[in-house]
């Protein structure tokens, strides 16, 4: 027992940066505990994290790749406490991961929560927590170093440094700094006076009733006084002209690098995820903007006034440093607690807007099935959360407050008692104890200020953590130059179509369940394809692979011969157009909605507006083409939404055009007015349609039928009919609906 205790204190505890990234935290946790420290950001990689984290089949993949031999059981409770290596992980309240170390003298199960800390809980509660509905078991991830496993430290593939990061934002300001610090300098030179005009001002003026020197030196004082103001304001004016520029490019460059991002990445994460890390920016703005000045500020004044106070009296000097350090320690001895309400506020933030955004989004689904209720319940659950967080938190401040404010007095007290001691005995003369006074609450700012420096820093940090999630992966363009240095020596052979060849590709990465297992199938150019199945077939994935919103775990998808992997995203997407069933209306024009940017041309837009069937009701809206719709403008029926969805499809005029159900919404009139229309924009382009609908994809020159992520059939419509096998089933299940 006395080393399951051990263990305990020692154990590292890291916490999880994100709602999903438990696995990976418990994972790292037990790496190091082994002496070997992997960072979190490749672990996530090797885990391929999705929305809802990770499942035991991926956490064995990245532990194989650490060196562990790993397995997942379902034992018992006495099989986990007797038999089963330690540590080891556990899944946890059936939506979590934690480390179980054991069991200490008392019977409490021992345990490292990555969205919490390290916790000692009842065997009771450990056990609910742990088993699987009313089941005596549990799942647990069985993990021993194998002859693979080295100490080694390993690192994320990336160079993301946060000193550099501050630093390169910094760069092109360099000559407004040096301005700056030169004001500084100034304004520190003149505040040295100060002590000096007010020791005078006492002994030679007020104690020598000399009104003429009182005079001279309250007119110095004054004129001092009026020179700090104005290169106040010039630096005041100076910081905020750097400090927008500089929030401008810190929130500019982090979208740049979001929208740069594979489409993977967004589906990987909760659309509350990404705006809660742009939020984050807030705090490095306030870093930069109201904290670092001030820092650099307090830093020559605590100097200036350091040499001034040992000028008087060195014991002074001595006892307000050692206090000054005794306030700064009290409150970085809370930096651990801070961090970790800091990453639970943002895991509660997240499951708040989250439910919030279901709510609003949802409301019509939840009034009708009187689930209102059910609902709101959970918000309140997560409301709840959040005061008791705020709560913690309060405390938390309360207690670095009263502590700092407390040995502030007793240093206040201390010392103007030891100076009153040298003033009644003559060492010092009264005026040297009132500059005494003044160069105390001179040093105590910057103190005060170096200690909130020290919150806004770790709060900084903290945020940049979250944000280097973004920055530690590789965007599009730095994807395609690794394809492109890879393969620079590989010869392609051209052919007219897109092919699929041996892909391979799991929803969830790594070795798990393969939707596709060496997949191979062929889009001729210029011809129209369909491709068919039931639904889960993996019809939409073949596209979502098409235009690389996903990565294959091995083979290849070509065009004319070259991998597309070698093509740049953005000319690749260049001669793209997809029209999805839940594709998307932005809250602007019609006209925007449907040229996306592009320079508008009035005979092309009258051209698709036509053939997409939607140049009759854009007429009868109020403002015509220039009418605001989506979210923040006038409701239209779906038809009439994917109707937009095609018209700007066309209006790229690609080479390429794919439609995933692009006319489900519509009735069988408009249906076939777009089909028949289609007909003509088809010619001399590549077409993909996936259809449920036999009027949409009888015509097509090859019919392509999936089923279970393999092709079972492929020809055209009469040809497939005469087979009477899968596309036949299908067709007549449709005929006989």
């Amino acid at each position: 027992m006395e080393n399951i205790n051990l263990l305990y204190k020692k154990f590292k505890f890291i916490r999880q940066l994100e709602s999903a990234d438990c696995g990976p935290t418990c994972l790292s946790m037990i790496a190091n505990y082994y002496g070997k420290k992997v960072n979190i950001h490749q672990l996530r990689t090797w885990c391929h994290i999705n929305k809802s984290g990770v499942s035991f089949s991926e956490l064995i993949d990245a532990a194989t790749y650490i060196g562990f031999t790993a397995v997942a059981v379902k034992i018992t409770m006495g099989q986990l406490v007797d038999k089963a290596p330690k540590p080891c992980i556990l899944h946890w309240k059936d939506n979590h991961y934690v480390v179980f170390l054991g069991l200490d003298k008392q019977g409490r199960a021992l345990i490292a929560d990555p969205g919490f800390s390290k916790l000692k809980i009842k065997q009771s509660d450990f056990f609910e927590y742990w088993k699987r509905d009313d089941d005596k078991k549990g799942i647990a991830l069985l993990l021993i170093p194998n002859e693979t496993f080295t100490i080694q430290e390993i690192k994320a593939n990336d160079d993301f440094n946060k000193r550099l990061f501050f630093l390169n934002y910094l760069k092109p300001f360099k000559t407004t700094f040096i301005g700056l610090l030169l004001l500084l300098l100034i304004i520190t030179g003149i505040s040295v006076f100060y002590p000096f005009i007010n020791e005078r001002l006492v002994d030679e003026g007020i104690h020598m009733k000399n009104m003429q020197v009182v005079l001279y030196l309250l007119l110095a004082q004054f004129v001092l006084y009026t020179s700090t103001t104005a290169i106040e304001f010039i630096q005041g004016w100076l910081f905020l002209h750097v400090n927008t520029k500089l929030n401008i490019s810190l929130i500019t460059d982090f979208l740049k690098k979001l929208i740069r991002m594979p489409l993977m990445y967004f589906e990987s994460k909760l659309t509350t995820d990404i705006l809660l890390r742009i939020d984050d920016h807030k705090r490095i703005e306030e870093f930069f903007s109201n904290h670092s000045l001030q820092f650099l500020v307090s830093l020559l004044l605590f100097g200036i006034y350091s040499i001034l106070l040992i000028h008087y009296s060195l014991m002074v000097f001595l006892f307000f440093i050692l206090s000054s350090a005794l306030s700064v320690l009290w409150v970085y001895s809370f930096q651990n607690s801070r961090r970790h309400i800091n990453y639970r506020r943002f895991e509660i933030e997240t499951k708040n807007k989250n439910i919030l955004y279901e709510i609003i989004n949802g409301i019509s689904d939840l009034k009708i099935n009187n689930a209102t209720d059910y609902k709101t319940k959970q918000w309140k659950e997560i409301e709840l959360d959040l005061f008791k967080l705020n709560k913690s938190t309060i405390l938390l401040e309360l207690k670095q407050s009263i502590g700092v404010k407390y040995v502030s007095q007793l240093k206040n007290i201390s010392i103007i008692a030891y100076v009153s001691y040298l003033v009644i005995h003559h060492h010092l003369s009264l005026g040297a104890l009132l500059s005494i006074s003044f160069i105390i609450g001179q040093l105590t700012l910057p103190i005060e200020n170096f200690i909130a420096y020290l919150y806004s820093y770790q709060d900084a940090s903290i945020s940049l953590d979250r944000l280097s999630d973004v920055y530690r992966q590789k965007d599009e363009s730095q994807l395609y130059a690794i394809h492109k240095e890879k393969n620079k020596h590989n010869l392609y052979r051209v052919n007219n179509a897109i092919r699929f060849n041996q892909v391979k590709y799991s929803y969830f990465g790594g070795n798990s369940f393969n939707l596709f297992e060496d997949l191979n199938l062929s889009f001729p150019l210029n011809k129209v394809s369909a491709i068919v199945g039931t639904s889960g077939s993996g019809k939409t994935t073949v596209i979502k692979l098409l235009l690389k919103y996903c990565h294959i775990q091995s083979g290849t998808i070509t065009f004319k011969g070259q991998d597309i992997n070698q093509i740049e995203s953005d000319v690749w997407r260049d001669l793209i157009s997809v029209v999805f069933q839940d594709g998307y209306i932005f809250s602007d024009t019609v006209q925007e909605n449907i040229t996306l940017g592009a320079p508008f041309d009035p005979t092309h837009f009258k051209k698709v507006t036509h053939l997409s069937n939607c140049s009759e009701f854009i007429a009868n809206l109020p403002q015509k083409e220039q009418t605001r719709i989506g979210e923040n403008g006038i409701g239209l029926s779906k038809g009439q939404f994917q109707r937009i969805l095609i018209a700007r499809a066309m209006y790229k005029n690609p080479k390429i055009l794919i439609l995933d159900e692009a006319t489900s919404a519509l009735d069988a009139e408009n249906e076939k007015i777009i089909h028949d229309n289609l007909v003509t924009f088809f010619k001399d382009r590549t077409v993909i349609i996936i259809a449920h609908r036999l009027s949409t994809v009888k015509h097509a020159d090859q019919i392509i039928v999936l089923s279970k992520g393999k092709v079972v059939e492929t020809g055209t419509h009469k040809e497939l009919i005469q087979n009477h096998r899968f596309y036949y089933s299908l067709i007549k299940n449709q005929l006989e609906i």
